[in-house]
């Protein structure tokens, strides 16, 4: 009896919660701190193309046009893609390292954030140490909509990589390529890069002038396209305007100095970035030194948003301020302060390493507050000044990071 009246009390029991139906737990609250869709792929320490390593096209068969590049593949950016042209899907590219490197995997992505419609299923791989003669290094095939997907390979030395693009998902008539891998390690020391040259650039003259780390260029156009920024580590990264359009641009030059890669943006104040296209040329000879005032690149920015991205601040990982490699920025800000007597400059830390934004503002905070510091010592009036951090948690890949990694000038009323 007492069995079956336990056993009743067990029935009342699973009446009241739902004849006995599971209840499924409640769903875990979402972590702040896992890392969003949208965040593109965390790029390895051993990724030999990123934007920042200084790897140059050296060639390539064919492109739909300049936005959809080849030199897409080397930028660790999905959101950016090397589309071959119409009916024309078998494509080559060789890519030029900055450094011998010993390469033990190769491989692709093809998902997140912008996983194309038509992704590269069979890819080719073969390396080089002159440029001149190609050894086979592995053919892989790749899934669609999976990003790093490596294959093992027999070391090997190569300074230079040619890809060929021999199959693909979906579409016969055109093959898309998000992101190409090369992991290894370079062999010898990179010597530092110099843009001081003329130089074919998609058909068009571009100038460059180079004083230390100040990059100063000139794209022969009508009206002409003006650069100023700086070379950081073996990139430079600019800021252009022209007439009254802006943006910004990042560079990278061969060994030699013979072949240049970068891609130009325009900035529109709702965008991240306005695609531009990809720049891939040739120097053709010397250039004059000459220098383009950043007033006269600023000014626009100012104009219409009002904020200037001014690399010419150089700020190390710690918040101080490289004050020799500042040089043309520090003349900038004193100039403006000069033009400028009722108002103060505000300097804002751009902040984008991570999706947090409280990870973000605690770095940036303690780095404005050492950059304040080190304005100080360098002269600049203090209470001229405000130094402030600003997060941005939208930056999803490497390539916008690198760009985004920035003081932006502004004028503040006191």
């Amino acid at each position: 009896m007492r069995g079956l009246a336990a056993a009743a009390l067990f029935a009342c029991a699973l009446l009241a919660t739902g004849c006995g139906e599971s209840v499924d737990p409640a769903p875990p609250a979402p972590d702040p701190n896992a890392r969003p869709a949208g965040w593109g792929p965390v790029v390895a320490d051993d990724e030999l193309l990123t934007p920042t390593r200084g790897a140059v096209i050296a060639d390539r068969s064919g492109e739909f046009s300049y936005m959809g590049s080849a030199l897409n593949v080397i930028d660790a950016d999905n959101a950016t893609q090397w589309v071959s042209p119409p009916k024309d899907p078998v494509q080559w590219v060789v890519i030029e390292l900055p450094a011998m490197s010993r390469i033990r995997r190769v491989g692709a992505s093809t998902g997140e954030p912008y996983a194309p419609s038509s992704p590269v299923k069979t890819l080719r791989f073969e390396g080089s140490r002159d440029g001149r003669t190609f050894t086979a290094l592995r053919t892989i095939d790749v899934e669609p909509k999976k990003n790093d997907q490596l294959f093992d390979i027999e070391p090997a030395d190569v300074r230079f990589l040619r890809v060929t693009t021999l199959a693909n998902h979906d579409n016969p008539n055109v093959t898309i390529v998000p992101t190409l891998h090369l992991r290894g390690e370079e062999l010898e020391p990179v010597a530092p890069p110099s843009f001081s040259g003329r130089w074919e650039v998609n058909g068009e003259s571009l100038e460059l002038s180079q004083d230390g780390n100040t990059l100063y260029g000139a794209l022969k156009i009508d009206p002409p396209m003006l650069f100023c920024g700086v070379v950081t580590g073996r990139v430079a990264r600019l800021a252009w305007s022209r007439g009254n359009e802006k943006g910004i641009a990042w560079l990278a030059v061969n060994p030699s100095s013979a072949k240049l890669s970068g891609t130009w943006w325009w900035l529109d104040p709702n965008l991240n970035f306005y695609f531009g296209e990809a720049w891939i040329g040739d120097r053709t000879g010397e250039a004059p030194r000459f220098t383009v005032p950043i007033p006269k690149v600023a000014d626009v920015h100012l104009r219409k948003v009002g904020r200037f991205p001014l690399y010419g601040l150089v700020v190390r990982p710690d918040g101080e301020l490289d004050v020799e490699a500042s040089a043309s920025g520090l003349t900038f800000v004193r100039e403006a302060l000069a033009a400028f007597p009722t108002y103060r400059v505000r300097l804002e830390l751009v902040e984008c390493d991570s999706w947090v934004e409280a990870k973000n503002l605690e770095r940036g905070h303690a780095r404005a507050a050492k950059l304040a510091a080190s304005l100080e010592r360098a002269g600049l009036p203090k209470e001229r000044l405000l130094i402030q951090a600003r997060s941005r948690t939208d930056l999803h890949s490497v390539r916008q990071r690198l760009m985004y990694d920035q003081v932006e000038f502004s004028l503040a009323g006191n």
